[in-house]
């Protein structure tokens, strides 16, 4: 039985746990990273802090290594003063570091990573894929970095952060050519590859690969990952790899990673649900493991709080929009939150009612859309009960507030503003409504596990804030 037969059976056994951050670690031991090389500099400097970093990987649990050749090109190492012959020379030393580390366990294997292009070019654009090539050129490029790697022992390749169409289909023709197991794996924000182009047509291409035995997302945030998964499942029956970053951004500027990092275990089991067979943490994992500083979900305190102030000028992950079944806009917060967010969000909902809601979404359940232009990532729409004095309606007000936490949940936001839903025109008396509101999320953070760390209801006038602040004080 070959490898890739081995590797296949244990990942159709999955899950499959892959290693953490490699680079995230090494920083945190003390390692810098600055260079144009980033972690791939320490082959040539200091293998043995590598060759130790998989092996606390391994020791916590993994069962993939992914080699320290992500940024390990060329063009890259010639920029740091490293010739042709000593490069490759560094690029084979990746994969044996790794394979040193995992022993003669016949259940681990080593990935050789392969990095995309604008990971050479080390500015951030592998999150934009505009690079200005044509396939044909970026497969030149990554054609001879490939084909050392291919040969270098590892049991697979990892093709990882491909942010566009372009290069997926550049690296699976590379890969295909060289015959060597491999995954695909691409980078996402609101559904799509960075380019902005389709997420199914991706993984529709690198599955069309033998080679390939899964496919997947990763450097991502994971409120992408569920989503992705079922794109996946619905193009190819290969395996599903996610690994994303914690929630936070990489700042290409300044070479770190920004925001709140938090990884919550109830988003894992979702995926595993879903049909994730290989699963890994690119960035939370390793500052766990070295003690650094990302506590994990659980040892925080959920806020919960009522301030006075405009919705539509809120830092948050997630925007909560008192809508109308339509989900085209409407006056009050509806309109503003349209209005503000701009086109994009009216764009999504038409697509939305075009597809998976064609009769308008229904009083008491929610769902997400871009955020536009507003200063969140989220927006998710949720449509509220107009009051009735003959007909007890307040189950409806409630399920508002857990279905948009459950969504907010699946999408890993960690942060939350709701208005006072149906508190406005809809005529719900605002002390009900306080009262409503603040029970159920109460509710729904103690019955639940994960996100988010931050509830703020945003109230727009001095009686909605003292209504919901002395809910709040119950």
């Amino acid at each position: 039985m070959t490898v890739a037969d081995l590797f296949a059976d244990a990942i159709a056994d999955g899950p499959v746990v892959l290693d953490g951050g490699l680079g995230t670690l090494l920083e945190s031991h003390g390692h810098d990273l600055s260079s144009g090389v980033w972690s791939a500099r320490l082959l040539r400097d200091r293998p043995e802090a590598i060759a130790d970093a998989h092996r606390e990987f391994f020791d916590a649990g993994a069962r993939v290594a992914i080699a320290a050749s992500y940024q390990a090109s060329f063009e890259g190492f010639a920029a740091e003063g490293v010739d042709r012959a000593e490069a490759e020379t560094l690029m084979r030393r990746a994969v044996q570091l790794a394979a040193d580390a995992r022993g003669t366990d016949g259940n681990r294997w080593v990935a050789a990573s392969v990095g995309p292009y604008g990971a050479m070019l080390a500015d951030g654009s592998e999150y934009r894929g505009n690079y200005g090539l044509t396939v044909d050129e970026l497969r030149a490029w990554h054609r001879p970095r490939l084909e050392v790697l291919a040969d270098s022992g590892a049991d697979l390749l990892a093709a990882e952060t491909l942010p566009s169409l372009a290069e997926v289909e550049a690296v699976t023709a590379e890969v295909d050519r060289a015959g060597v197991p491999a995954w695909v794996s691409v980078t996402v924000s609101m559904g799509t590859l960075r380019s902005g182009e389709s997420l199914a047509e991706a993984f529709s291409i690198a599955a069309s690969s033998p080679a390939v035995v899964a496919v997947g997302v990763n450097c991502s945030h994971p409120g992408e990952v569920l989503g992705a998964i079922r794109t996946a499942r619905s193009v190819t029956g290969k395996g599903v790899v996610v690994y994303p970053n914690s929630g936070e951004e990489w700042d290409a500027k300044n070479r770190t990673w920004i925001g709140a990092p938090g990884f919550p275990d109830g988003l894992v089991r979702d995926w595993r649900r879903a049909g994730a067979a290989l699963i890994g943490d690119a960035a939370a994992f390793a500052r766990t493991r070295s003690g650094a500083s990302a506590p994990s979900w659980r040892n925080r305190v959920t806020t919960l709080e009522a301030v006075l102030g405009d919705i539509t000028r809120e830092h948050v992950d997630a925007i909560v929009n008192a809508a109308n079944s339509s989900l085209l806009g409407g006056g009050g917060v509806d309109g503003a939150i349209h209005r503000a967010g701009g086109p994009a969000i009216l764009a999504e909902c038409r697509r939305l009612r075009e597809t998976t809601l064609p009769q308008g979404l229904p009083a008491g359940d929610a769902v997400a859309t871009t955020a536009g232009r507003l200063d969140a990532r989220w927006v998710i729409h949720t449509v509220g009960p107009v009051h009735s004095r003959r007909e007890d309606r307040s189950a409806t007000l409630a399920s508002c507030y857990r279905r948009s936490l459950a969504v907010a949940r699946e999408l890993g936001a960690q942060s939350v503003a709701f208005p006072a839903v149906s508190a406005g025109v809809y005529g719900w008396p605002m002390d009900d409504a306080a009262r409503i509101a603040v029970e159920t999320v109460r509710e729904e953070l103690a019955e639940r596990d994960g996100p988010p760390t931050l509830v703020r209801f945003v109230l727009f006038g001095e009686p909605a804030l003292r209504e919901f602040q002395a809910a709040l004080g119950r």
